[in-house]
């Protein structure tokens, strides 16, 4: 998904929350300590959703060596060269790769990896009744609105969900890493158009909490029950939110 200058970025986006248990604690961290906290995508609610999907009928065994040689390297950084060749070769001749208990392997140890990544949702729209229904349990929660245009916080990563009725396999060793968050993080189900979603992910420090800028919460949508108001820091509504008009912020 290249969220570049061709794709319009949305001015706010927003967290469907709970008033109870996980979802009040991650309430209390954005408006108290201005902390977001970014989850494993092994606890999304669609068992597809970040799933590893490989095909493997492309790769050749040169691609094969440069992935041995590559996870070596990684894994033994003091081996030399000719060390790690030697090894590779070796490996290769066992044709082990081959086989579907290796490839199953492969697949868990990139799943596993994906389930270590941290990852936060959010939606364009604070209107929509079955997010308010699904994720603020049943109408009672709130919506937290966030500013996605300042350059210095962590809301501006955010990157845009794509919506696909087919689920486009990962090209075993071929696909670069871009291509991959695109297909594992990036796509979801057509059924889920709805939700209008974008992901902040993050690759190098996976699950944890994140500090954001004091300004990056703007407000909050109160129960959407038909007429919402966003609730300042004071405690008392700024503005209404009409079901037909939608949030303009």
């Amino acid at each position: 998904m290249d969220n570049g200058s061709d794709v319009e970025l949305p001015e706010f986006l927003y967290q469907y929350r709970t008033l109870e248990g996980a979802g009040l604690t991650y309430l209390e961290q954005f408006l108290l300590r201005n902390e977001l906290y970014l989850g494993s995508p092994a606890r999304f609610n669609d068992p597809f959703d970040a799933k590893v999907n490989v095909d493997f009928s492309r790769a050749t065994a040169q691609d094969w060596r440069r992935l041995f040689m590559g996870g070596l390297k990684k894994a033994q950084p003091n081996l030399s060269y000719q060390k790690r060749e030697k090894e590779v070769t070796r490996i290769m001749k066992t044709g082990r790769y081959k086989d579907a208990a290796s490839r199953n392997a492969f697949i868990s140890h990139l799943q596993a990896e994906v389930d270590r990544l941290g990852i936060a949702c959010f939606s364009e729209i604070p209107t929509n009744i079955l997010m308010w229904s699904h994720y603020a349990a049943s109408h009672t929660g709130v919506c937290v609105q966030f500013d996605h245009l300042n350059p210095n916080s962590l809301i501006a990563t955010a990157q845009r969900v794509d919506y696909s009725d087919d689920y486009e396999p990962l090209r075993a060793l071929l696909d670069d890493e871009v291509r991959q968050v695109e297909k594992v993080f990036l796509t979801k189900a057509g059924c889920w158009r709805y939700e209008r979603e974008w992901r902040i992910i993050d690759i190098e420090q996976g699950v944890g909490v994140r500090k954001l800028p004091p300004s990056a919460v703007r407000g909050i949508v109160s129960v959407y029950r038909p007429t919402p108001q966003v609730v300042g820091a004071s405690g008392r509504p700024e503005r209404s939110v009409g079901a037909a008009s939608g949030f303009r912020g």
